[in-house]
């Protein structure tokens, strides 16, 4: 019998606290979108938001909408503290962008997908909204362009 979809919502002393410049990320991320921050001078995805570029020093960074697509990098199971059973594991994705493959994104695992890819495999992140405004990445497979 085949475990139904869920998602993964955190203990609530363990979700991410915007501040003025991610809360765009976590705004974004709330409505199912993946946005990230560039700043003129140069096409690099800045991660995490800074409140000014890195290189330039500028303050007017552009928010890109991304495809959330990318490549499965990386995987690894935790015990998170807190969690609703004792000792329950909870795998956590790290995902090379496609966009910009040398920046990787964390994303929960709560189906366990990873044990059913390979390193490398073509994955995506799904934003899910959860608790005080903000969204989380979630991993899927990705089937294709149009899916």
């Amino acid at each position: 019998m085949s475990n139904p979809a869920r998602s993964f919502e955190p203990p609530a002393g363990l979700l991410p606290v915007a501040d003025a410049s991610s809360r765009p990320f976590w705004s974004a991320a709330a409505l199912g979108v993946l946005s990230l921050p560039r700043c003129a001078c140069s096409p690099r995805l800045l991660f995490p938001p800074p409140a000014r570029c890195p290189d330039c020093l500028g303050s007017g960074l552009e928010w890109v909408t991304l495809s959330g697509r990318g490549r499965l990098w990386a995987w690894t199971e935790v015990t998170l503290p807190g969690s609703a059973e004792a000792g329950s594991v909870s795998v956590i994705a790290q995902v090379a962008l496609d966009e910009q493959p040398t920046l990787r994104l964390l994303a929960a695992d709560p189906n366990r997908l990873v044990h059913r890819l390979e390193l490398g495999d073509a994955v995506r992140l799904v934003l899910r909204p959860c608790a005080n405004g903000i969204g989380l990445a979630e991993l899927a497979a990705d089937g294709g362009p149009d899916d």
